[in-house]
């Protein structure tokens, strides 16, 4: 026969899975910081003040015209403050990848290799060095990006 579970029983659960989620965010509050952030590459467009129909027309236009150079329209301080940026931040993924490389289980936050066969571990390891790679990767294209709007753009330097 079915018994009805207390309301209460049943939003602890959920508490009690949630926590350790909340718990795993917390010790990498780089990356929470990160993930937050806006997209740097994604140009900020603002509509004219003119007729609607040609506005939207306008902003789809400048938003063809921007790919494969999405820091175009940024001044020379805002293209210098992301590559400060992103220069930090490839410093921590290298630094965090080499810890992981030279010791993959003191880097194990979240437990994954614990109780984990040998074979599995090495599979587990090498998906996460695959993945701080191509991190890392995708951080200096776009540091390659904005490099090069900082030689197209006018200004000091």
């Amino acid at each position: 026969m079915f018994k009805p579970v207390p309301t209460v029983l049943v939003l602890l659960t959920a508490i009690s899975l949630l926590l350790p989620l909340r718990a795993a965010h917390a010790t990498e509050p780089e990356l929470v910081r990160v993930a937050a952030r806006p997209k740097l590459g994604t140009p900020q467009l603002k509509k004219s003040g003119g007729s609607g129909g040609t506005a939207s027309q306008g902003t789809a236009a400048q938003e063809k015209s921007t790919r494969g150079q999405p820091y175009r329209h940024q001044t020379r301080q805002q293209l210098e403050k992301s590559k400060r940026s992103y220069e930090e931040l490839i410093r921590e993924h290298e630094r965090k990848l080499a810890d992981y490389r030279k010791d993959p289980v003191s880097q194990d936050n979240k437990g994954l290799l614990k109780d984990q066969p040998p074979e599995i571990q090495k599979r587990i390891v090498e998906g996460r060095i695959r993945e701080l790679e191509k991190q890392l990767e995708k951080q200096k294209s776009e540091l390659k990006k904005i490099d090069e709007a900082l030689r197209a753009s006018p200004g000091e330097g």
